[in-house]
C-alpha cells in the first residue's frame, strides 16, 4: 500500500519571517506618506493677491484682489490673509504688481492729520513696555554696496508715533520679528521709504521723553 503524501500545514507567521517584516514596513511607509501630505495641506492658507497693478497712493479694495492658497510658513505674518480685513482708508505706499501677494509693509492708513502708517520690520525687539501711542526715534545705518561696511547710524525720524504693533510669535507659521507701524507725515515719508527700499539697517528706539499720546 503506497504511503500517504505528507500534508503541508500552514505555519503561524513569525516576526523573524522577512516577508512579514517587509509588509509591516510598507504599511508604515504608506501611513507616513499620507500623514505628510495631510500635514502639508494644513499648512496652506488663503491670502490676497492683486489682480492688477496697484500704484502708490491707490486705495486698497478687495474687489481688485483675488484669493489664492499658498504656503507661507514663517512669512505668514508679513502678508494680508483672506481672514484679515483691510483698515478703512488703507492705501498702497509701495508699488504692488499684478499677481503679487499683498505685503503688510506696502499698506498704510491715512489719519486726520494726513500722517500715514508705515510698517517697519525690526531686527531687534522693542521693549516690552512699548505700546500703541508711544513715540519712537528711527535711526538708519547705510550699507556701502562696494565694501559692505555699515556707516554710523543717523537719526532720520525723531519722535514718531506708534500706530500699531505686532509682536513676534514663536513657531513655523508665524512671524519671527516685531513689526511696528509708525505714523509719518508726507514731507518725511520719502526719507523712511527710501531707507526701507535701500535695505539700510533700521533701528527703532523708544522715545521716553516723547510720552504717550
Amino acid at each position: 500500500m503506497p504511503e500517504a503524501a505528507p500534508i503541508n500545514r500552514l505555519r503561524k507567521p513569525s516576526w523573524k519571517d522577512p516577508r512579514l517584516l517587509i509588509g509591516v514596513l510598507l504599511i508604515l511607509f504608506s501611513v507616513s506618506a499620507v500623514l505628510l501630505l495631510l500635514g502639508n495641506a494644513e499648512r496652506t492658507v488663503e491670502a490676497f493677491v492683486s489682480t492688477g497693478d496697484i500704484v502708490v497712493g491707490q486705495k486698497l479694495e478687495t474687489a481688485s484682489m483675488s484669493k489664492v492658497k499658498v504656503r507661507l510658513d514663517e512669512l505668514q505674518g508679513a502678508y494680508y490673509l483672506a481672514a484679515d480685513q483691510f483698515p478703512s482708508g488703507a492705501v498702497a505706499v509701495q508699488m504692488i504688481h499684478s499677481g503679487q501677494l499683498i505685503p503688510k509693509s506696502s499698506v498704510a492708513m491715512v489719519d486726520e492729520s494726513h500722517r500715514k502708517p508705515v510698517a517697519v520690520t525690526l531686527e531687534q525687539k522693542l521693549p516690552a513696555a512699548a505700546q500703541v501711542g508711544d513715540r519712537v526715534d528711527i535711526w538708519v545705518a547705510e550699507v556701502d554696496p562696494k565694501t559692505g561696511l555699515t556707516a554710523l547710524p543717523q537719526l532720520i525720524l525723531p519722535s514718531v508715533e506708534i500706530e500699531a504693533l505686532e509682536r513676534a510669535k514663536p513657531g513655523l507659521m508665524t512671524q519671527d520679528q516685531d513689526l511696528v507701524y509708525v505714523l509719518v507725515d508726507a514731507p518725511r515719508l520719502p526719507v523712511l521709504l527710501h531707507a526701507l527700499t535701500d535695505k539700510a539697517k533700521l533701528s527703532v528706539v523708544l522715545d521716553l521723553a516723547g510720552g504717550h499720546r
